[in-house]
């Protein structure tokens, strides 16, 4: 079962405050996140490798608690803003799942 199927029926209620405003539904697909991702400027000191940001989002794909194939379910982040930078953790309640990278 691929994940966009298992989360079909999910309802995805984002942050208000992540909406810009006169934005639709579509500004909230993986490609439009991705574009988002590559607008905001990282110092390269506090970004993750990429081979890192990659295991990561690859983890996060596995993962029962993404929605839409953009949203955490268990913090609310966008999984590809989440994974970019270097110390940060996944938030899984059973433990960090991004601790092996």
């Amino acid at each position: 079962m691929s994940i966009s199927s298992a989360v079909a029926n999910v309802a995805i209620r984002p942050c208000p405050n992540c909406i810009p405003a006169g934005q639709g539904p579509d500004f909230f697909t993986p490609e439009k996140i991705a574009e988002r991702l590559g607008e905001i400027p990282i110092a390269p000191a506090l970004a993750a490798e990429e081979a890192v940001f990659y295991k990561r989002l690859e983890e996060c794909r596995k993962c029962e608690a993404l929605r839409e194939q953009v949203l955490c379910s268990h913090c609310g982040c966008f999984v590809m803003f989440r994974a970019r930078p270097d110390k940060s953790r996944c938030p899984h309640p059973m433990g960090d799942k991004w601790k092996i990278f």
